[in-house]
Protein backbone atom coordinates (compact mmCIF):
# COMPACT_ATOMS: atom_id res chain seq x y z
CA UNK A 1 0.00 0.00 0.00
CA UNK A 2 1.34 3.41 -0.97
CA UNK A 3 0.83 6.55 1.12
CA UNK A 4 -1.57 9.20 -0.13
CA UNK A 5 0.37 12.23 -1.29
CA UNK A 6 -0.70 15.87 -1.33
CA UNK A 7 -0.90 15.56 -5.13
CA UNK A 8 -3.36 12.66 -4.79
CA UNK A 9 -5.48 14.70 -2.39
CA UNK A 10 -5.48 17.68 -4.75
CA UNK A 11 -6.63 15.46 -7.63
CA UNK A 12 -9.45 14.01 -5.51
CA UNK A 13 -10.63 17.46 -4.49
CA UNK A 14 -10.22 19.19 -7.86
CA UNK A 15 -13.32 17.74 -9.53
CA UNK A 16 -16.70 17.11 -7.93
CA UNK A 17 -18.27 13.69 -8.25
CA UNK A 18 -22.03 13.76 -8.70
CA UNK A 19 -23.86 10.47 -8.40
CA UNK A 20 -27.35 9.19 -9.00
CA UNK A 21 -28.21 7.55 -5.68
CA UNK A 22 -31.59 5.75 -5.72
CA UNK A 23 -32.90 3.68 -2.80
CA UNK A 24 -29.40 3.03 -1.50
CA UNK A 25 -28.04 2.05 -4.92
CA UNK A 26 -25.59 4.03 -7.00
CA UNK A 27 -26.84 4.07 -10.59
CA UNK A 28 -24.71 6.65 -12.40
CA UNK A 29 -21.46 8.50 -11.89
CA UNK A 30 -21.51 11.99 -13.36
CA UNK A 31 -17.99 13.28 -13.91
CA UNK A 32 -17.15 16.96 -14.34
CA UNK A 33 -14.22 16.07 -16.61
CA UNK A 34 -11.94 13.16 -17.39
CA UNK A 35 -10.09 11.91 -14.33
CA UNK A 36 -7.23 9.48 -13.94
CA UNK A 37 -8.11 5.85 -13.31
CA UNK A 38 -6.48 6.06 -9.88
CA UNK A 39 -8.61 9.04 -8.80
CA UNK A 40 -11.81 7.54 -10.18
CA UNK A 41 -11.12 4.19 -8.49
CA UNK A 42 -10.64 5.88 -5.12
CA UNK A 43 -13.96 7.71 -5.54
CA UNK A 44 -15.67 4.47 -6.59
CA UNK A 45 -14.30 2.74 -3.49
CA UNK A 46 -15.73 5.42 -1.24
CA UNK A 47 -19.10 5.16 -2.98
CA UNK A 48 -19.09 1.37 -2.62
CA UNK A 49 -18.78 1.76 1.13
CA UNK A 50 -21.84 4.03 1.49
CA UNK A 51 -24.35 2.17 -0.65
CA UNK A 52 -26.94 0.09 1.15
CA UNK A 53 -29.96 -1.60 -0.35
CA UNK A 54 -31.30 -3.44 2.68
CA UNK A 55 -35.08 -3.24 3.10
CA UNK A 56 -34.89 -3.37 6.90
CA UNK A 57 -31.66 -2.68 8.78
CA UNK A 58 -32.98 -4.33 11.96
CA UNK A 59 -33.07 -7.85 10.51
CA UNK A 60 -30.55 -10.09 8.77
CA UNK A 61 -30.85 -10.11 4.98
CA UNK A 62 -29.01 -11.31 1.93
CA UNK A 63 -28.68 -8.49 -0.56
CA UNK A 64 -26.97 -7.97 -3.88
CA UNK A 65 -25.20 -4.64 -4.08
CA UNK A 66 -24.49 -2.75 -7.26
CA UNK A 67 -20.84 -2.88 -8.23
CA UNK A 68 -19.87 0.75 -8.67
CA UNK A 69 -17.50 -0.13 -11.54
CA UNK A 70 -20.54 -1.30 -13.50
CA UNK A 71 -22.34 2.05 -13.15
CA UNK A 72 -22.85 4.29 -16.14
CA UNK A 73 -20.27 7.04 -16.55
CA UNK A 74 -21.72 10.34 -17.71
CA UNK A 75 -19.52 13.28 -18.75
Amino acid sequence: MKPVTSTDIALLESNPLTVSFQDGKIEDLCLASMESDKTLNIKRGILSMIQNNMDDITSAQTVKEVHVHACNLML
